[in-house]
């Protein structure tokens, strides 16, 4: 083995490494945060529905997401809390990722939305929650509403 060969395995090594304490990090952050906790106003402002909401809606998606088989893996209610911050903010993923209530990685932050967003989009939740009007008298109805 020459030397470049040794330091690209140092380097690569050492990264690894970063990785394996910064998903440690993230996870004890997970495990000692509680956004349940946070005064009502601010939990508003991050999450743009108040907590009995956001229960219920965690409730409502749950048996349509994936279900955790790691006592790792992130709960479902996190996974929703940061698809609502993504959601509630319009723009990029890594302020939901920042957001210090949830400590998810981007990578894990973009799979909590894209599996929140497919749970919501699924024909028994999307039918509940969403109707348009059908009717010209239900169009117009929405329309002055």
């Amino acid at each position: 083995m020459n030397e470049i060969q040794a330091l690209r395995l140092i380097r690569e090594r050492r990264r690894r490494e970063l990785r394996q304490v910064n998903r440690t990090r993230l996870r004890r952050l997970r495990e000692l945060s509680d956004p349940y906790l946070m005064p009502d106003a601010a939990y508003q402002g991050l999450y743009r529905l108040n907590k009995a909401l956001t229960t219920e809606l965690v409730e409502e998606l749950e048996p349509h997401m994936h279900q955790a088989e790691r006592s790792t893996s992130i709960p479902t209610k996190l996974k929703v809390l940061c698809a609502l911050h993504f959601f509630g903010q319009g723009s990029y993923q890594k302020s939901a990722g920042s957001d210090c209530h949830l400590g998810l990685s981007q990578a894990a932050v973009s799979r909590a939305i894209e599996e929140v967003t497919e749970a919501m989009n699924s024909p028994q939740v999307l039918t509940r929650w969403v109707h348009f009007p059908q009717t010209r008298n239900e169009r117009r109805q929405a329309i002055q509403e």
